[in-house]
């Protein structure tokens, strides 16, 4: 109840921009987004801003000030409170989905 309503912007990076490094980001976005779910954080994935090049060096360079090599942007924040209950996604019937012989 005294937590700040604004959301926090997370960027992970790594060391280097190859595939093991890209499996360290996984790992970590998931322990991440596990954690935020447990205490009831709203977890929000930004990747454009890293597709493009020059983003991703002006990131790199002005915000982390160091050659890391931003992955990827986690907004990170408290969902605004509705008394509206979400709806549920239609499922298709299993018979659809599912082929048993």
């Amino acid at each position: 109840e005294h937590a700040d309503p604004a959301p926090a912007w997370l960027v992970l990076s790594t060391a280097s921009d190859d595939r093991l490094s890209w499996l360290r980001v996984g790992e970590a976005l998931d322990a991440i987004w596990l954690a935020c779910t447990v205490v009831g954080l709203s977890v929000v994935p930004f990747s454009q801003p890293i597709e493009v090049a020059r983003t991703r060096a002006e990131m790199a360079h002005h915000l982390l000030e160091d050659d890391s090599c931003p992955q990827l942007l986690l907004r990170v924040g408290w969902p605004t409170p509705t008394n509206e209950a979400v709806p549920l996604t239609p499922r298709r019937p299993l018979e659809e989905v599912l082929d048993h012989e």
